[in-house]
């Protein structure tokens, strides 16, 4: 009997070393998965600073297609009123348009005008030459046969369009 009251009084011993153990890890547990959401949470708002970051550079950006011309010029004209902090123009050919989409060339560039005042512009354009080039394929019809290109596509009424405004 004796034998039997040393063995239950040393299983209650090893049984509440053993609960101690266990309390110990599960405590343990907690504070490292209190560590390890706390670093979630961290990495969670970095990429969410991360996504707006990114966010906002793609929504800067105009690389992005803007139609067919002369469809585009209502596009770079929303393009042109949400710019906060600048605008780089780059096109071969400065006043792109301004003979062809004259309403939208003249709208357009009231706006620049407007945005000006708030936002930095830079133009990047080709050189007079490479201008001088670009007129000559464009209007090459027109100095070859004046008559015959007045009359192909639209060229007629856009040069009334043109000329009125």
């Amino acid at each position: 009997m004796q034998w039997l009251q040393l063995g239950l009084t040393l299983l209650s011993v090893l049984s509440s070393i053993a609960s101690i153990c266990g309390l110990y890890y599960a405590l343990r547990a907690v504070q490292e998965s209190e560590e390890q959401t706390a670093q979630l949470k961290n990495l969670v708002d970095q990429q969410v600073i991360s996504q707006d970051a990114l966010i906002h550079v793609s929504k800067s950006l105009t690389t992005r297609y803007a139609g067919m011309h002369p469809e585009y010029i209502n596009e770079v004209q929303k393009i042109v009123d949400d710019a906060r902090e600048s605008i780089l123009v780059m096109s071969s050919v400065s006043g792109f348009g301004i003979f062809s989409t004259v309403r939208g060339w003249e709208e357009l560039s009231a706006r620049i005008i407007r945005a000006k005042m708030s936002v930095s512009i830079t133009l990047l354009t080709g050189s007079v030459k490479s201008l001088v080039e670009q007129i000559q394929l464009q209007f090459a019809l027109a100095y070859s046969d004046w008559e015959g290109w007045l009359a192909s596509d639209n060229n007629g009424a856009m040069l009334r369009d043109f000329c009125h405004c």
